[in-house]
Parts: structure tokens; C-alpha cells; sequence
């Protein structure tokens, strides 16, 4: 079991009894307090969506990862702001939570390949 609690602009805190994964923490982007870091797993869309703490294990870009209870994929996308840019500038993820998916858009353009 766990929980999903929204923190405003992108940001998602995903929390199960072993570990919490916060989505998109830096929401100062979007004039508001950036979530708390300390002992979570981050995921970052794009760079500026990351809060940059020591203790943080962040994760910003395509791969996969295995981390506690989440399995996460990511995906090179393209941006909503450079839809005429043929450069992948963030990142769409699938995160896997005991047979659970969550997708994790993001900014994307609105046209996929």
C-alpha cells in the first residue's frame, strides 16, 4: 500500500512504510515553497524541478532504476516550451509499485513519438 499526496505545481510526494519518491520537488519555480528532501527519493522531469540537497538520491533522466519498492523508468521526451527543438530536454517516467503503474508526464510536447 501507499499514499500519494500532492505538494502544488508538479510536485508529488509517493510514500510507502520503506521510502518516500518525491516527484518535481522544486516548485519555487511556480512561486511556491519547495517540498522538504530529507531521506526521499527524488525524481526530476527537467533540471530546475530538482532540489538539490546532500542527502537526496536524485534521479533526472532516461534509465532504469530500482530504488526500495519503486521501479522506475525513464523516458527522453520533448518539452511543451521547445516544440521546435529537436533536443529531448526532459523526462517522462513510469514508476512500478507492487503492480502499481504511475506515469509521470511532466512538460511534454503534445505530440509523442
Amino acid at each position: 500500500m501507499f499514499e500519494i499526496e500532492y505538494k502544488g505545481g508538479n510536485a508529488v510526494l509517493i510514500t510507502t512504510k520503506e521510502k518516500q519518491l518525491l516527484v518535481d520537488g522544486n516548485v519555487s519555480v511556480v512561486g511556491l515553497k519547495s517540498a522538504k528532501t530529507q531521506n526521499v527519493v527524488q525524481i526530476a522531469t527537467e533540471k530546475r524541478f530538482a532540489v538539490t540537497d546532500d542527502d537526496t538520491l536524485l534521479i533526472e533522466g532516461p534509465g532504469e532504476y530500482e530504488v526500495g519498492p519503486y521501479s522506475i523508468r525513464g523516458v527522453a521526451a520533448q518539452r511543451m516550451i521547445d516544440p521546435s527543438s529537436e533536443v529531448k530536454n526532459t523526462t517522462i517516467y513510469r514508476i512500478e509499485i507492487n503492480e502499481i503503474k504511475i506515469a509521470v508526464l511532466g512538460n511534454i510536447a503534445s505530440k509523442l513519438d
